[in-house]
């Protein structure tokens, strides 16, 4: 549990004195503190499994909003930037996969492409169930390069996938009943109920106020469960039971962590699946799963112990931020707030800023712990060991009655959680007003 604030009546500074320079991108602080732009310096911070391109939705592979475009250089290489270019690939790879999948229309059916950025595409595909197979009819992905030489980009996502084989919330490679004789592709398994980015949109669309303490508890485990499976990757064989997540009881194992990092955690990289039945994480709220796993690499750093830790907490508080407030982190601007820290509430300088009044029905414990994640201070950021104890802790033991006394007391019902869940991740896609 959060203790009380204390009694001291100090405000905070306005908003104008609150902004304090951050450190440029990539420059680690003299007190050790990692970048707080984790992506911008990853290049640097990975080992030889970093770089790549996109997944089941990589529409971010189109876009950089960091900073002032560059121009394309000339020559040969312009053509990689060229948005025509670009979408003459995927054309032309389209075709390729319907014409493919159409000459065996007795077991496939090609529905369309769920995914797209400058280096590949992600299709759904339909295995038919037939009368003579007592198979049910399944869904997978499929994702092809669009470019050429892009051999290495699709071996590392294959890696990475045997990695994280037998991960629960780690998306699992696919093997169909039948052979699919198509070059440069990579097979996933399919989750049908859209992205994070979709519902958070959804959220912003329909006007949805604030969202129920107990429907973020046990997204923000989901997100922990990430950072859990590339810190112990399970390797698991190829017909892998999936396991949740957890941190290893032996100290030697839990102190051996791996410094994978997922190095492209943002909101269409995380997918909803479905929801499981006697499950005290996923019976009210549908499972979370990370895709695209193609810019996945070892960190490295000689001071910071734990780096790929650290940048994938980072990663896991930035979206954490998002879903509260609905806006994104701006990484040049830091400010001061206040969490627990051991017990004590303490000064902290965060990235995330929490405007008085905006949120008034979060959860204290929430906010701190969110602001702990994108603390500029390494040493004052959580460990995944408290990430997962808190998140466990306030799943099982908060219950509708402990948010009585809280302004929208009537959100975290059972029955309203639900209708937030049918409403905002099992309804129809996205219609934006015109």
């Amino acid at each position: 549990m959060v203790p009380a604030p204390p009694n001291s009546k100090r405000p905070l500074p306005p908003h104008d004195e609150q902004t304090v320079s951050g450190p440029p991108p990539g420059q680690i602080r003299n007190d050790s503190s990692l970048p707080i732009s984790p992506l911008k310096p990853m290049p640097q911070a990975l080992g030889r499994d970093g770089g790549g391109g996109g997944s089941q939705d990589s529409s971010s592979d189109d876009s950089d909003d960091s900073g002032p475009r560059r121009k394309p250089p000339p020559g040969p290489f312009r053509r990689l930037h060229d948005k025509e270019e670009v979408t003459k690939r995927r054309e032309k790879a389209l075709v390729k996969l319907q014409d493919y999948f159409a000459q065996d229309s007795s077991h496939f059916k090609f529905i369309g492409i769920v995914g797209q950025g400058l280096t590949n595409i992600a299709c759904k595909v339909k295995l038919r169930n037939r009368w003579f197979n007592p198979y049910p009819s399944e869904y997978f992905i499929l994702k092809r390069a669009v470019r050429a030489n892009q051999e290495n980009s699709l071996r590392r996502e294959r890696r990475n996938l045997r990695r994280l084989r037998g991960a629960l919330h780690v998306v699992q490679a696919y093997s169909p009943r039948i052979r699919i004789d198509v070059p440069d592709v990579i097979l996933m398994e399919n989750l049908e109920n859209g992205s994070l980015w979709e519902f958070m949109e959804r959220r912003r669309f329909r006007l949805f106020g604030e969202l129920p303490n107990r429907l973020l508890y046990r997204l923000f485990m989901c997100l922990v469960r990430f950072g859990i499976a590339m810190a112990y990757p399970p390797n698991g064989p190829r017909d892998a039971e999936l396991r949740r997540e957890e941190i290893p009881r032996r100290k030697a194992d839990r102190d051996n962590k791996s410094q994978l990092v997922h190095g492209d955690m943002h909101a269409n990289n995380v997918l909803f699946g479905r929801l499981t039945a006697n499950d005290w994480e996923h019976e009210l709220t549908p499972i979370l799963k990370l895709i695209d796993l193609e810019r996945m690499g070892y960190a490295q750093h000689d001071t910071i112990k734990d780096p790929g830790v650290h940048l994938n907490v980072i990663a896991i508080g930035k979206l954490m931020f998002s879903l509260i407030t609905g806006w994104g982190v701006k990484d040049n601007e830091t400010f001061m707030d206040r969490a627990v820290v051991d017990g004590n509430w303490v000064d902290v300088e965060t990235v995330a800023l929490f405007p008085r009044g905006m949120n008034p029905h979060l959860d204290p414990e929430l906010k701190s712990i969110v602001v702990r994640c994108l603390s500029t201070y390494d040493r004052l950021r959580p460990t995944l060991e408290e990430l997962e104890r808190v998140m466990s802790q306030g799943i099982k033991s908060k219950q509708s009655d402990y948010y009585a006394k809280y302004p929208l007391a009537n959100l975290e019902t059972d029955a309203n959680i639900k209708l937030a869940v049918r409403s905002l991740i099992f309804d129809a896609p996205i219609n934006p007003p015109p």
